[in-house]
């Protein structure tokens, strides 16, 4: 089992260039990460430390989340924004760049919240183009973009909160921008639509590039709500899934990689 430690949800309390070297001393191979800076495009030194910091902790960046906007106000992405458009492609360099410095071959996506001055179509059309876009560029380093489906409980705004939703997106990327792309899925998200995780993973396998796992509710580690992780994990086997399981959940970082695979197994 790959797991990945999403470092942005853990260790809060650690400075952003020490975390790769925390996740490691709790056995980890991998971490993940939401854009990890204020801005979509900052001073390249600043890349430069952070993909050090990783290489330093010898671990690998299995996912890095293109710039969200203010996630902390709310914003869900920009792809989908016509004035963002900007800062969409100044931040798919700087997101390239420090992947190339990384490693890193999965490049998350997040859509954008409704924007209302806007029709669904012309929104919709925008961030089809970019996601061609950022497709094209990724490929272009041997890497590849997902998209995920949130939930409409807590991103009322977001348009994709179905695995259908999505899957029906990456259908037109990939036809637009001839490049791979995939699904995300979040197990916690579909919890929250009332899904059953080990059910989607049976639909939509073949889309399926990337998992993250969080219990619902609340959030939390495997074993502390109701998902049914043992079915999650039998489904991924079923799949003959070979990526990376992140670890978006909180409290995470109070327990090792080992106990982590433990709780996926039995919870």
């Amino acid at each position: 089992m790959r797991l990945s430690l999403n470092v942005s949800l853990s260790y809060n309390d650690v400075p952003l260039l020490e975390r790769p070297r925390a996740a490691a001393a709790a056995g980890f191979e991998a971490i993940e990460i939401w854009w990890p800076f204020s801005c979509p495009d900052p001073p390249r030194d600043d890349i430069a430390a952070l993909a050090s910091a990783i290489r330093s902790a010898g671990v690998k960046l299995a996912l890095l989340n293109l710039y969200g906007g203010n996630l902390g106000a709310g914003d869900r992405g920009i792809l989908s924004h016509p004035r963002s458009t900007e800062h969409f492609y100044a931040n798919l360099s700087a997101a390239i760049r420090l992947a190339e410095q990384t490693g890193c071959r999965t490049l998350n996506a997040l859509y954008g919240n409704r924007n209302m001055d806007k029709t669904e179509g012309a929104s919709d059309e925008l961030a089809l183009r970019h996601l061609a876009a950022a497709a094209r560029a990724a490929a272009d380093i041997g890497a590849f973009v997902v998209v995920e489906s949130l939930n409409s409980v807590e991103c009322p705004t977001y348009p994709l909160v179905t695995p259908d939703a999505v899957a029906a997106l990456v259908q037109r990327v990939r036809g637009a921008s001839g490049a791979e792309i995939g699904y995300l899925c979040d197990v916690y998200h579909l919890a929250c639509m009332g899904l059953d995780p080990a059910s989607i993973i049976r639909k939509f396998g073949e889309m399926i590039r990337h998992i993250q796992v969080a219990d619902f509710p609340g959030r939390g580690i495997p074993g502390s709500g109701s998902i049914r992780f043992a079915e999650v994990t039998a489904a991924l086997k079923a799949a003959e899934f070979t990526g990376f399981i992140g670890v978006e959940c909180r409290g995470s970082e109070q327990l090792s990689r080992q106990a982590l695979v433990g709780l996926m197994s039995l919870a």
